[in-house]
């Protein structure tokens, strides 16, 4: 729609942005907050409200802490919008030498539009993230965490885990965009925010 309402010779980007995390906004700041899981004082998994309110049934726990969702630090975000400008300028370039009349006209079906996921290379479930994050603030982490393998859910797993799960493909920003992740992983990820946060 907003490729619609733009100049026809105007390159346009959406950036789909996967779970944000970055200094002030991590599981760091989850862990610090006195995270403890379901049923063990404040229940409140990394990412979710501040109320912590309403029972949740066993179901509901499982897809909590088994879904896998994609994250991406904050600085990768903004080297992948910095490179799509950069490709922009290169496009707006080539147009004005290809055709300085303006004749052709571009569209969303042009190479001017693009639409990105924005996420890095190792989608996780909750709990794997919040202990590693425990162990970088030499915290004891709560038994009740799981040691979950890092791999796609098993078919067993619940069929609400499955669909509440958020994998994202990052290809596209690699292949076309160039761009090399600082952070490909929350183990990447997480000691670089709380280095950044030392230093503040």
């Amino acid at each position: 729609e907003w490729a619609e309402l733009l100049s026809p010779n105007v390159p346009v980007s959406i950036f789909r942005l996967s779970g944000i995390y970055g200094p002030g906004r991590s599981a760091l700041d989850t862990v610090r907050k006195g995270w403890r899981p379901e049923g063990v004082g404040a229940a409140r998994p990394e990412g979710s409200g501040t109320d912590g309110q309403g029972a949740k049934g066993a179901e509901e726990i499982e897809a909590e802490t088994t879904k896998f969702i994609s994250r991406v630090h904050v600085d990768d975000i903004a080297q992948t919008v910095l490179a799509s400008m950069q490709g922009d300028q290169g496009t707006r370039q080539r147009l004005s030498r290809s055709d300085p009349l303006n004749l052709y006209s571009t569209g969303p079906s042009s190479p001017s539009f693009n639409i990105y996921n924005v996420a890095d290379d190792l989608p996780s479930p909750r709990d794997p993230v919040l202990r590693f994050a425990f162990e970088l603030l030499k915290i004891q982490a709560p038994e009740q965490l799981k040691e979950q393998p890092l791999e796609p859910p098993r078919p067993t797993s619940s069929r609400r885990s499955r669909k509440d799960s958020k994998r994202v493909a990052n290809q596209k920003i690699k292949q076309e965009l160039g761009v090399v992740l600082k952070y490909p992983t929350f183990k990447e990820g997480l000691p670089a925010v709380l280095r950044s946060e030392l230093r503040s």
